[in-house]
C-alpha cells in the first residue's frame, strides 16, 4: 500500500496492512531529533520513521513583536520565547483581549479576515506529497479563544456571560469553516483529513470538572474531583 492508500482503508474502517503513523512536534523537539540523527531534511526523517501523512498549511500573517520580547499573532493570542538548550518555546501570556470588561470591546476587536490566507502554496504542496494522505490546518474554536480572551476571564465568561463565551468561540468556528473550504478549493479536494485541535486537559487533570456528568450518569466524581 503507498502511505496515503493506507491511511484511507483505517478511515473508511477497513485493514491496511499497517497502522498509519502521524507525527509533528514542537520547534525545540524537532531541532532535538535533527541533532541526534544526525540529518537536517525533516522529510528524510519523516521518510525514515514511514510516516503516512503530511501535514499543509496556507501562508498565515507573520506575529509582531508588541513589546519587548512580548509576541502577539493575527488572532491576538500573545505569547513570550523561554530558551531551551534546542531553541526558543512558546509560553503563552495574557491575551488581546484579557482586558475587555464589555461585549462591545469584543465586537470592536480587530478580527482577522480569511483574506490575510495565502493559499496559492498549496498546490506546490499537493504535488511535493501525492503519495501522502493530506492534512491541512490547525483549527482550534475553544483553547484559542480562550487564550485571546485570557484563561481566567473565559472561565469567568463561561459561568456568568456564557454569551460572551460562545461569540468568541463563533468567531474562531466560522473563520475555520471559511479557510478550510477554501484551501478545499486551492487543492481541488486533494486533502484528506482537516485538523481540529484544542487542549481540554492539563498533566493534573481535566480543565473543566466533569463532576456533574458524571453524577448524571450515576457514577462517582472520581479522585480530586470535588463532589
Amino acid at each position: 500500500m503507498t502511505p496515503r492508500e493506507r491511511v484511507l482503508t483505517a478511515l473508511s474502517h477497513r485493514t491496511p496492512d499497517r497502522t498509519p503513523r502521524d507525527f509533528w512536534a514542537e520547534e525545540p523537539a524537532w531541532n532535538r531529533l535533527l541533532a541526534h540523527l544526525g540529518l537536517t531534511d525533516r522529510q528524510e526523517v519523516l521518510c525514515r520513521l514511514g510516516i503516512d501523512l503530511r501535514h499543509l498549511n496556507a501562508v498565515v500573517p507573520k506575529d509582531r513583536e508588541i513589546a519587548a520580547g512580548l509576541f502577539q499573532n493575527f488572532w491576538g493570542e500573545r505569547y513570550v520565547r523561554q530558551p531551551t538548550p534546542w531553541g526558543p518555546m512558546r509560553e503563552d501570556a495574557r491575551g488581546a483581549l484579557s482586558g475587555a470588561r464589555t461585549f462591545v470591546e469584543l465586537e470592536a476587536f480587530d478580527w482577522p479576515a480569511n483574506d490575510a490566507f495565502d493559499y496559492a502554496p498549496l498546490t506546490q504542496e499537493v504535488c511535493r506529497h501525492q503519495e501522502f494522505a493530506l492534512v491541512y490546518g490547525f483549527a482550534d474554536v475553544w483553547q484559542r479563544p480562550a487564550l485571546v480572551r485570557g484563561w481566567e476571564e473565559f472561565f469567568v465568561d463561561m459561568a456568568e456571560r456564557p454569551g460572551w463565551a460562545h461569540f468568541l468561540c463563533r468567531k474562531f468556528t466560522d473563520f475555520y469553516l471559511e479557510d478550510y473550504a477554501r484551501a478545499a478549493r486551492a487543492t481541488e479536494g486533494r486533502l484528506d483529513l482537516y485538523l481540529l485541535i484544542s487542549d481540554l486537559g492539563t498533566q493534573r487533570g481535566p480543565l473543566v470538572n466533569t463532576g456533574q456528568a458524571k453524577r448524571e450518569r450515576g457514577g462517582s466524581a472520581g479522585p480530586g474531583v470535588s463532589e
